[in-house]
């Protein structure tokens, strides 16, 4: 009867086993499914950053090339500001010569074309500058936003000296005034 009870236990033991292990072969199976879905969501990750990366770069280079149009345009501007605050202070001299001509006194507004001439050239200086600056910050190599906030503070700067000789000049023209009224 042992062999019996034991061939009973192999049938059992067998029949067990054929349930068992289709089982595990189907876990296996879920098992490296979930494992090639689990890389290939790895590797489309991996894509989307690697395309989201180049996509910030080139917006960033493009940024960086309309900031540079940007300041060329606007030194342009100031180039041109300061080149016409010449001209006006070299009229303003020739009425200054043509006014002492007549008599009236012009003492105190040649003075004060002087203090305008030399604002002026402070303000193509500050130009001069602003250019050599603005150039180092664009090489430095940061990020379009602070590269763009730094060229705005130094444009203010000169922007400010540009008002300055303005204001001169103006200055000027206010001190004529009462002695073209004598």
């Amino acid at each position: 009867m042992n062999i019996k009870k034991i061939i009973n236990y192999l049938v059992v033991l067998l029949v067990l086993f054929s349930f068992i292990a289709p089982a595990t072969r189907a876990e296996e199976a879920r098992n490296t499914i979930r494992q090639r879905v689990e890389e290939e969501r790895e590797n489309i990750a991996e894509k989307f950053t690697a395309q989201k990366e180049q996509f910030r770069q080139r917006i960033e280079e493009t940024r960086k090339i309309r900031i540079r149009a940007y300041w060329g345009r606007i030194m342009g501007r100031m180039g041109i500001a300061t080149t016409r605050l010449e001209r006006i202070a070299d009229r303003i001299s020739s009425r200054l010569d043509k006014f002492q001509e007549k008599g009236v006194d012009v003492t105190n507004p040649r003075e004060l074309l002087e203090t305008a001439k030399t604002k002026i050239t402070d303000a193509k200086a500050a130009v001069e500058n602003a250019k050599n600056k603005i150039e180092e910050i664009m090489n430095s190599g940061g990020d379009a936003k602070t590269i763009f906030q730094q060229i705005k503070d130094e444009l203010s700067k000169v922007k400010q000296a540009i008002k300055d000789a303005h204001s001169a000049l103006v200055d000027v023209i206010v001190a004529l005034k009462p002695g073209l009224i004598k």
